[in-house]
């Protein structure tokens, strides 16, 4: 989800052009027409959008994504990736990062655009071996090109377009992957020098390099419960003139990589589209040589929810692992699942919850998907903390909660909204989204100085739930903020005393005074003080 870029207007005596941005409340309350909150903290060295899908912390500081910022409390400034060009202009995106250590790994990916479709696809990694004071990229590896004598047209997928590799004593035959479409880098794990990435349509790869070379993981076919190379293994291929042997990530969800995860016994854990893949001795075998465990939901109360595993994450306290599940058929369901005998059984949690990732500060868990649940004693409970109690600001019902980490006594959740972060384990929480400063100093998109703006806009209730009005307070007054319909008829009024100046914002669910809906068209904002007076328009659409 990309922030909107914010139309502006300075002060006038006639009717400008108003957008609008926010941060910071009075009094949060979901029932009213509208809530005051200031004054706020203009913000110029931000991160590059409020949609943040990656968080990753160490000692040295937090890393968010999609633009790969980072910063340490107070979060006051953000720094951009220095030597990752793509990223800073906007033209690939953090997928996954990994810094569990001095070495820093980011997973890039970006979208194409395919038969009017936005189609994701692998942007390469960026590499940092001074604790991210600065990157080098690292392109994606892909497979060579086909002989063209011999595979003419490689879109067929026939024989002769295919790759050949050794698994145990057997060779096997698996489709060419030469283009980075459908293959971001979902997730990344670096465990003793050894970088394990989660690719989807390119599955899972490792490599003992830094990224430079890698090797291809062989992943169970989807029906199979283990695969040893010892014994043959068949995958199967579909096609326009029927099945064929051959390792094809179309025709098996298996082998479909998304989420990995290595804990202290060098046990690898692989997450794909047809469940949990667990090897004893990938890690120190390599692909070719690898046994593996594959478990899929199958109903059992004590089985996986869903073949879908979308994070895998390990609780530092117990050495519990915990995945979240979403479902790949009806038979499915979303959740949360717990193991701590590597994958044979689980503990079933959140069932029907979607759940995105999951985070651990003390005894406290935490999961986060389209609400936030908190459990503190061991996930026997769960309480949803939606609506969050946002410490002077407010977010909107429809917020998803993306991704989650903790730094020090912290912790961090990725949102739709902005960056909220927790000092007392995920009881109250503070906003942080991008600022755009009324001076129009912001370090990724400076603009000239303005008095005032709305954000967004057009505007929908529907989808926004409210919008925005920012603006500046030079001195302590009374605070009037007005909504004029196409007929200049007041339908909504709202008016504070203001005790200090500084940034303010209004936000405006849609209503009018009375608690009306009001109708799709353009509306004329005024907020006027005693030495103040703005103007502007704003377009709303259901």
């Amino acid at each position: 989800m990309t922030m909107m870029k914010p139309g502006m207007f300075s002060y006038s005596c006639g009717w400008g052009i108003i957008l609008l941005v926010v941060a910071g409340v009075f009094m949060p309350s979901y029932s009213q027409s509208s809530t005051w909150i200031g004054p706020l903290f203009d913000r110029e060295n931000s991160f590059r959008q409020n949609s943040i899908s990656v968080i990753g912390a160490n000692d040295q500081g937090v890393w968010i994504g999609p633009g790969l910022e980072q910063s340490i409390p107070p979060f006051a400034s953000w720094n951009a990736p220095n030597g990752l060009d793509s990223v800073n202009l906007g033209t690939a995106s953090l997928y996954s990062i990994d810094v569990q250590s001095p070495i820093l790994l980011a997973g890039l990916g970006a979208t194409t655009t395919i038969d009017d479709e936005s189609v994701p696809r692998a942007a390469g990694y960026g590499l940092s071996q001074d604790k991210g004071e600065s990157w080098t990229y690292q392109p994606f590896d892909l497979d060579p090109e086909p002989d063209p004598v011999r595979c003419p047209d490689p879109s067929l997928l026939d024989e002769a377009c295919d790759l050949s590799f050794s698994y145990g004593a057997n060779e096997y035959r698996r489709v060419r992957i030469t283009v980075p479409e459908q293959s971001p880098p979902y997730d990344l794990f670096f465990h003793d020098n050894t970088l394990y990435a989660a690719h989807w349509a390119s599955g899972v790869k490792v490599s003992r390099d830094l990224a430079e070379t890698w090797q291809f993981v062989p992943l169970p076919p989807q029906p199979a419960s283990q695969m040893t190379p010892t014994s043959s293994t068949s995958w199967t291929s579909t096609t326009s003139s029927g099945s064929i042997d051959r390792y094809d990530p179309r025709s098996d969800n298996n082998l479909l990589g998304f989420s990995v995860h290595v804990d202290d016994k060098d046990v690898v854990y692989v997450g794909t589209a047809g469940g949990l893949n667990v090897s004893e001795d990938l890690h120190e075998l390599g692909p070719t040589e690898a046994s593996w465990v594959h478990q899929q939901a199958n109903g059992s109360a004590r089985g996986l929810l869903g073949n879908w595993i979308i994070r895998i994450r390990q609780d530092a306290e117990t050495g519990d692992l915990w995945m979240t599940n979403w479902p790949t058929s009806a038979s499915e369901r979303y959740g949360l699942v717990q193991t701590n005998d590597g994958g044979a059984t689980f503990n079933q949690h959140l069932i029907g919850q979607k759940v995105n990732d999951i985070g651990f500060m003390g005894s406290t868990i935490l999961a986060v998907g389209d609400q936030l649940h908190r459990s503190v004693d061991g996930g026997k409970s769960w309480r949803s903390q939606t609506p969050l109690s946002v410490v002077g600001n407010q977010l909107p019902l429809s917020t998803e909660f993306f991704s989650i980490d903790t730094y020090q006594n912290i912790v961090l959740v990725g949102s739709s909204q902005g960056l909220l972060v927790s000092e007392d384990e995920g009881l109250t929480w503070e906003l942080l989204r991008v600022d755009y400063p009324l001076t129009g100093q912001h370090n990724t998109r400076p603009s000239d100085s303005v008095d005032g703006y709305v954000y967004p806009n057009p505007f929908s209730p529907t989808t926004h739930e409210f919008a925005r009005i920012r603006f500046n307070v030079d001195e302590p007054m009374t605070v009037s903020v007005s909504i004029f319909d196409g007929q200049m008829r007041r339908i909504y009024q709202s008016s504070e005393s203001v005790g200090s100046n500084g940034i303010y914002e209004v936000l405006w669910n849609g209503r009018t005074t009375n608690g009306l809906e009001v109708h799709n068209g353009v509306y004329f904002v005024q907020v006027e003080g005693k030495s103040m007076l703005f103007r502007g328009k704003i377009l709303v659409v259901q």
